[in-house]
């Protein structure tokens, strides 16, 4: 955390990690001087994080190497290097579906895209796709990009530049 200087009355911090800048607040003067305030737990109060999330909205589109085990609302565009034929699964819900994992690609490396039911004809080895709104959760030791209920795929038009 570094003080940048004072606007009115409030000083100004930016936080940075590892040389990335993080989040950029201001803070009253009355709140600097007061003795009764701990900021231990400050980075962990809503306010800190919507603020952070509004300073440093999430990327349009994330590449391949970057994706992390956990994150949602993803957006990337690929190529596809294969979809494996289709299996019958028996869900934990009670019902059956088919699934079929496809390979996709950009300039940073691969990673699995879990397709379900309909989702699977939609896309076939070369076409370059946008997918948008997926998670990434792993499965048998592996990575893979999740659509889920609210992720979609889509066919582009023109070819992703490498």
């Amino acid at each position: 955390m570094e003080y940048r200087g004072n606007v009115a009355d409030q000083a100004i911090f930016l936080l940075t990690k590892e040389g990335k800048v993080i989040a950029q607040f201001r803070v009253p003067q009355s709140i600097l001087t007061r003795s009764d305030i701990s900021f231990d737990s400050s980075m962990d109060t809503g306010r800190v994080r919507r603020e952070i999330a509004r300073q440093n909205p999430a990327p349009t589109h994330i590449k391949i190497e970057d994706l992390r085990v956990g994150m949602k609302k993803i957006n990337v565009n690929a190529q596809v290097v294969e979809v494996a034929e289709p299996s019958k699964v028996h869900t934990q819900f009670r019902d059956n579906a088919v699934v079929s994992n496809a390979i996709i690609q950009d300039d940073t490396g691969q990673i699995l895209l879990c397709l379900w039911d309909q989702q699977i004809n939609t896309i076939h080895a070369g076409d370059c796709i946008e997918i948008k709104n997926a998670h990434v959760a792993m499965f048998k030791g592996e990575r893979q990009l999740r659509l889920g209920k609210n992720g979609s795929v889509s066919v582009l038009e023109k070819t992703l530049s490498h």
